[in-house]
């Protein structure tokens, strides 16, 4: 099963999530994991038109390659979630892909992500614990706005 795993890097608290779900996805689920953070073409400059059309069309190719989205929720200590995020996750929901959303943080949800995914977990004790041969779906818990 190929998973692409969606969410912030631009802090060490958020890389450090990522490495940790990766670590979970890869190491103790046996998953194969696409990881943006580290396919970010570092030869091009960031921002430059090249890099910024070669990230977007990689992000692209790989959401519509997998087969499960596992989208991270918390964005570090911003009280809203990375755009970019919320945007993978609209597209994956579009192209339907499974999503399992990943929260750790008592943060309030937008209705539209808590309606977009297949479940919620809480914690990589929830993630270890996930079915990703069956994708049961559950609902989330926390407050909407």
């Amino acid at each position: 099963m190929k998973v692409f795993l969606a969410g912030p890097f631009f802090n060490k608290e958020e890389r450090k999530r990522v490495r940790d779900i990766a670590a979970v996805l890869q190491d103790v689920k046996g998953l194969e994991v696409f990881i943006p953070m580290k396919n970010q073409f570092k030869p091009l400059e960031f921002g430059e038109p090249l890099w910024k059309k070669a990230v977007f069309s990689n992000d692209v190719i790989h959401i519509l390659e997998s087969d499960v989205m596992v989208a991270i929720h918390d964005s570090g200590n911003k009280p809203y979630p990375d755009s970019g995020t919320m945007w993978e996750i609209g597209f994956a929901y579009a192209n339907r892909i499974p999503i399992i959303v990943y929260t750790e943080k008592d943060t309030i949800m937008n209705l539209m992500i808590a309606e977009s995914g297949r479940a919620f977990v809480y914690s990589l004790e929830d993630l270890i614990a996930y079915d990703f041969q069956t994708l049961p779906s559950n609902t989330y818990k926390g407050e909407i706005i």
